[in-house]
């Protein structure tokens, strides 16, 4: 009887040990899960403010070939009004 009672007693602890280690891994997927989150989103701002550059850039080009298109029109209609 008192082998059954120990045997029991060993069954439980080690029980007790598989809970505690599983709520423990538990807990460190959750912080982990969290830091995915944190990186998801800080990529997320570092892409939108790439986005945000290469949106300025391209402004810049475009006025720059607007600009262009005028004197070349102008320069046209110059040269289309001397003749």
């Amino acid at each position: 009887m008192a082998d059954t009672g120990t045997l029991g007693e060993a069954q439980l602890f080690a029980l007790r040990q598989i809970s505690d280690n599983l709520a423990a891994q538990t807990r460190r997927l959750e912080g982990l899960g969290a830091k995915v989150d944190d990186v998801r989103e800080r990529l997320a701002r570092l892409e939108a403010q790439e986005a945000g550059v290469l949106v300025e850039a391209v402004r810049r080009e475009l006025k720059s070939a607007l600009s262009r298109i005028d004197a070349l029109e102008a320069q046209r209609d110059r040269v289309a009004g001397a003749a």
